[in-house]
Order: structure tokens, then C-alpha cells, then sequence
């Protein structure tokens, strides 16, 4: 069985889905999921699009060319969650963070309170992508912040 194979069976599974609800949310008969979980079939990259957009995965984790389930850009993340919470978010998880990230987070969280939303969004990315920390991708680990570096595949 492929990767892929077993990652479909598990996200449905975590989802709490029948073989037959996720047909039906995918518009395939329930004889195409059973093909993709036992691996007699893949799908095509459109229907990974909308597996990955439905299971809340990335695309990467479905076709096995990632560990993480997702992996969110720093900038995204901070555009989603919105000062406030990021800012309370950020301070909690402070020791995780080198003081070079720190220093260039803070800025970018110090300068959310002074703009509209539009703004916000093109202030995020604009000093992301100056400090470099648009590139730099994250996840949860342990109760712990861990940077993945983008060059290197995970295994």
C-alpha cells in the first residue's frame, strides 16, 4: 500500500468519516476511496487538491514528500490569528524563539496595532519577507515552537 494510500484511510479516519461521506463530500463513488485506500489507484492532482483542502492537510503530507499533517507560513499564521491572540500566543511561547526571530516578531506585532486590515496583511508579508521569516515554516512539537528549514525535505 502506498503513502498516500495509508494517509487518505488515516485522515478520513481522524475525521470521523465513512468511506461513504467522504465519496460523497469528493463527488466519487464509494468503490474510488476503497481503490485509493488499498492503493490500486491514485488520485489525480485536482482530487489531491480537494482531499488536502477537505482533510485540512497539505498536499506534500498527502503525496508522502512530508512528516507534518501541515506546515503554515509564519506570515499566514499571524495574518489568521490576528494581533491580540498572536501577541498572547507569542509571549507564551517566548523561550522558544531565538532573540533574532523574537526581535523580528515583535516588530511585526508592534506595528499590527496601528493599522487597518488590509494594511495589516501588506505590512506582514512586506516585513516577513525583509526579516526572512516568510521562507521559515514551523510547527507545534512537544509544546514547543520548531523552525523547519525549507531547503531539505522531511523524511
Amino acid at each position: 500500500m502506498s503513502l498516500t494510500a495509508d494517509r487518505i484511510k488515516k485522515q478520513r479516519k481522524k475525521n470521523n468519516l465513512t468511506m461513504q461521506d467522504l465519496a460523497e463530500k469528493m463527488g466519487v463513488s464509494k468503490t474510488t476511496i476503497v481503490e485509493w485506500e488499498n492503493g490500486k489507484r491514485e488520485p489525480k492532482q485536482d482530487v489531491i487538491d480537494k482531499l488536502s483542502e477537505f482533510l485540512d492537510v497539505d498536499k506534500a503530507y498527502l503525496l508522502g514528500l512530508q512528516k507534518e499533517e501541515k506546515i503554515i507560513s509564519l506570515a499566514n499564521f499571524i495574518m489568521e490569528l490576528g494581533n491580540e491572540r498572536f501577541t498572547k500566543f507569542f509571549n507564551e511561547l517566548r523561550p522558544n524563539f531565538s532573540e533574532q526571530d523574537y526581535d523580528n516578531l515583535t516588530n511585526i506585532v508592534s506595528a499590527y496595532s496601528l493599522l487597518d486590515n488590509e494594511d495589516r496583511k501588506f505590512f506582514t508579508k512586506s516585513m516577513a519577507l525583509k526579516s526572512g521569516l516568510i521562507d521559515r515554516t514551523f510547527k507545534a512539537e512537544n509544546g514547543k515552537i520548531v523552525f523547519i528549514d525549507n531547503d531539505k525535505p522531511s523524511s
